[in-house]
């Protein structure tokens, strides 16, 4: 979710619980990056929403932020379970912070010969953190490591670049990538994107992974983007 002004992001219990390990299969983990000024709050767990405790503080506390990334795991590789397998995963380079979620596959990255990594290491054992750490060090080998040359369109050349190789055999690279200040959302075989325009007396999201609601009197524009759809529209 990507907002004009930091709107209160709520986990809708009846679309997350179910797709968490209840109906849905993604039962693996789950996570949520919360951009918070220069920083993410983020909280994940390498379990399934639907069993969280979690998802009930989620739900009845209060998290303003103006961009959101939230992730429900189907383990491919590997299957286990572990906090460090599960996403969002965040990286510190060029003076702010970068939060990576992903779904598909990508075991090529898993081969350290052909692509080795000098700079970023996984802490966990997924293709998906693999990948991150592989375009992050693509960025590094394109603009530096210092601060100043730092520019998001660099890191969306990087993306666009190298799509082709984390496509892979299956065609599947889905892709939700921000440094606090954007958000960079990559579909390698679907994705849906859902805009609102609000004025005064909030917005909701029906049926939504997430219900962005706001203050009376302020107006807000908000985005959306999901593998899957979460509204009727």
């Amino acid at each position: 979710m990507s907002s004009r002004l930091p709107t209160n992001v709520r986990l809708s219990l009846s679309q997350l619980l179910p797709r968490g390990g209840e109906t849905g299969p993604h039962r693996d983990g789950w996570g949520v990056a919360f951009a918070q000024g220069n920083e993410f709050l983020i909280l994940k767990e390498a379990c399934a929403a639907a069993s969280s405790e979690w998802i009930d503080f989620l739900e009845n506390h209060e998290i303003r932020s103006q961009l959101v990334i939230a992730h429900i795991r189907l383990a491919t590789h590997p299957k286990r379970l572990a906090l460090a397998n599960t996403h969002p995963f965040e990286r510190a380079a060029w003076g702010r912070p970068l939060v990576f979620a992903h779904n598909g596959k990508a075991p090529q990255l898993l081969d350290r010969e052909r692509y080795p990594l000098r700079r970023f290491h996984p802490l966990g054992e997924t293709d998906s953190e693999a990948a991150f750490c592989f375009l992050l060090e693509r960025l590094v080998d394109r603009i530096g490591l210092e601060p100043s040359r730092y520019r998001v369109g660099a890191l969306v050349e990087v993306l666009r670049e190298h799509s082709p190789l984390l496509l892979g055999e299956e065609n599947r690279f889905n892709v939700l990538l921000s440094d606090g200040e954007y958000l960079i959302a990559h579909g390698g075989h679907q994705l849906h994107v859902a805009t609102r325009h609000c004025c005064c007396d909030g917005m909701k999201l029906d049926a939504s992974l997430m219900t962005p609601s706001l203050r009376q009197s302020e107006e807000q524009d908000v985005a959306v983007i999901a593998t899957k759809p979460l509204t009727d529209d």
